[in-house]
Protein backbone atom coordinates (compact mmCIF):
# COMPACT_ATOMS: atom_id res chain seq x y z
CA UNK A 1 0.00 0.00 0.00
CA UNK A 2 1.32 3.36 -0.76
CA UNK A 3 2.49 6.13 1.64
CA UNK A 4 -0.77 8.73 0.90
CA UNK A 5 -3.52 5.56 1.54
CA UNK A 6 -1.75 4.59 5.30
CA UNK A 7 -1.46 8.07 5.92
CA UNK A 8 -5.09 8.59 5.24
CA UNK A 9 -6.37 5.35 6.82
CA UNK A 10 -4.02 6.51 9.82
CA UNK A 11 -5.69 10.21 9.91
CA UNK A 12 -9.24 8.78 10.25
CA UNK A 13 -8.31 6.10 12.84
CA UNK A 14 -6.44 8.69 14.91
CA UNK A 15 -9.18 11.62 14.36
CA UNK A 16 -12.52 8.96 14.71
CA UNK A 17 -10.93 6.52 16.73
CA UNK A 18 -12.23 4.23 13.44
CA UNK A 19 -10.78 2.03 10.41
CA UNK A 20 -11.35 2.66 7.21
CA UNK A 21 -10.64 1.21 3.96
CA UNK A 22 -9.46 3.31 1.34
CA UNK A 23 -9.24 1.91 -2.26
CA UNK A 24 -7.72 3.35 -5.65
CA UNK A 25 -9.91 4.31 -7.79
CA UNK A 26 -9.13 4.43 -12.07
CA UNK A 27 -10.71 7.45 -13.67
CA UNK A 28 -14.65 7.03 -14.07
CA UNK A 29 -15.52 4.51 -17.20
CA UNK A 30 -17.67 7.76 -18.48
CA UNK A 31 -14.79 9.97 -18.71
CA UNK A 32 -12.73 6.94 -20.19
CA UNK A 33 -15.38 6.37 -22.98
CA UNK A 34 -15.97 9.89 -23.70
CA UNK A 35 -11.58 10.66 -24.28
CA UNK A 36 -11.43 7.38 -26.41
CA UNK A 37 -14.64 8.27 -28.34
CA UNK A 38 -13.65 11.36 -29.02
CA UNK A 39 -9.88 10.22 -29.92
CA UNK A 40 -11.47 7.41 -32.45
CA UNK A 41 -13.53 10.32 -34.11
CA UNK A 42 -10.58 12.43 -34.81
CA UNK A 43 -8.62 9.60 -35.78
CA UNK A 44 -11.52 8.74 -38.69
CA UNK A 45 -11.06 12.30 -39.42
CA UNK A 46 -7.54 11.96 -39.83
CA UNK A 47 -7.95 9.17 -42.16
CA UNK A 48 -10.99 10.44 -44.03
CA UNK A 49 -8.32 13.07 -44.61
CA UNK A 50 -5.51 11.47 -45.70
CA UNK A 51 -7.72 9.10 -48.25
CA UNK A 52 -8.87 12.42 -49.77
CA UNK A 53 -5.51 13.71 -50.09
CA UNK A 54 -4.26 10.45 -51.83
CA UNK A 55 -7.28 10.63 -54.65
CA UNK A 56 -6.93 14.17 -55.46
CA UNK A 57 -2.77 14.98 -55.07
CA UNK A 58 -1.61 11.24 -55.99
CA UNK A 59 -4.34 9.70 -58.26
CA UNK A 60 -4.65 6.62 -55.42
CA UNK A 61 -8.59 5.75 -54.86
CA UNK A 62 -7.46 4.06 -51.46
CA UNK A 63 -11.02 3.15 -50.92
CA UNK A 64 -10.93 0.05 -52.26
CA UNK A 65 -8.41 -0.98 -49.14
CA UNK A 66 -10.00 0.91 -46.52
CA UNK A 67 -13.37 -0.30 -47.20
CA UNK A 68 -13.16 -3.76 -44.38
CA UNK A 69 -11.62 -1.48 -41.90
CA UNK A 70 -14.10 1.10 -42.12
CA UNK A 71 -16.69 -2.20 -41.99
CA UNK A 72 -14.90 -3.20 -38.70
CA UNK A 73 -15.02 -0.08 -37.38
CA UNK A 74 -18.88 0.72 -37.91
CA UNK A 75 -19.61 -2.76 -36.76
CA UNK A 76 -17.56 -2.28 -32.91
CA UNK A 77 -19.57 1.47 -33.01
CA UNK A 78 -22.66 -1.12 -33.66
CA UNK A 79 -22.22 -3.09 -30.91
CA UNK A 80 -21.79 -0.47 -28.21
CA UNK A 81 -24.25 2.56 -29.90
CA UNK A 82 -27.57 2.43 -30.44
CA UNK A 83 -28.68 3.23 -34.03
CA UNK A 84 -29.98 6.69 -33.79
CA UNK A 85 -26.78 7.20 -32.27
CA UNK A 86 -24.79 5.05 -35.07
CA UNK A 87 -26.98 7.68 -37.61
CA UNK A 88 -25.22 10.81 -35.70
CA UNK A 89 -21.57 9.62 -35.70
CA UNK A 90 -22.23 8.69 -39.95
CA UNK A 91 -23.55 12.40 -40.19
CA UNK A 92 -21.14 13.65 -38.32
CA UNK A 93 -18.28 11.92 -40.07
CA UNK A 94 -19.87 12.83 -43.51
CA UNK A 95 -20.62 16.21 -42.93
CA UNK A 96 -17.91 18.04 -44.73
CA UNK A 97 -20.20 16.57 -47.87
CA UNK A 98 -22.98 17.71 -46.80
CA UNK A 99 -22.98 21.65 -49.11
CA UNK A 100 -25.26 23.22 -46.91
CA UNK A 101 -24.88 21.85 -43.22
CA UNK A 102 -24.44 24.76 -40.74
CA UNK A 103 -22.78 23.21 -38.10
CA UNK A 104 -25.78 22.59 -35.85
CA UNK A 105 -28.43 19.87 -35.58
CA UNK A 106 -31.71 19.13 -33.98
CA UNK A 107 -31.87 16.91 -31.71
CA UNK A 108 -35.09 16.14 -29.32
CA UNK A 109 -35.02 16.73 -25.97
CA UNK A 110 -38.50 15.70 -24.27
CA UNK A 111 -41.23 16.95 -26.47
CA UNK A 112 -39.45 19.61 -27.97
CA UNK A 113 -36.88 19.64 -30.57
CA UNK A 114 -33.10 21.83 -30.14
CA UNK A 115 -30.64 22.76 -31.91
CA UNK A 116 -27.64 21.79 -31.05
CA UNK A 117 -23.87 22.28 -31.88
CA UNK A 118 -22.56 19.91 -34.07
CA UNK A 119 -19.10 20.57 -35.37
CA UNK A 120 -16.56 19.18 -33.14
CA UNK A 121 -16.24 15.35 -31.70
CA UNK A 122 -16.68 16.95 -28.36
CA UNK A 123 -19.75 18.23 -29.83
CA UNK A 124 -20.72 14.46 -31.74
CA UNK A 125 -20.49 13.25 -27.71
CA UNK A 126 -22.69 15.60 -25.89
CA UNK A 127 -25.40 14.78 -28.75
CA UNK A 128 -25.47 10.95 -29.18
CA UNK A 129 -25.28 11.28 -25.32
CA UNK A 130 -28.85 12.65 -25.36
CA UNK A 131 -29.92 9.57 -26.88
CA UNK A 132 -28.52 6.87 -24.76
Amino acid sequence: MDYAREHIKLNFLHSFNSEIVVRKRNRLNFEMEKELFIQSIRLLEEIDDRGQFMAEELGLEMIHYEEKFYDVITNLFRIHYSPIQIKFIELYLSRKEINDFEGVVEVKTGKKNEKVPFDSPEDLWTVIKKYK
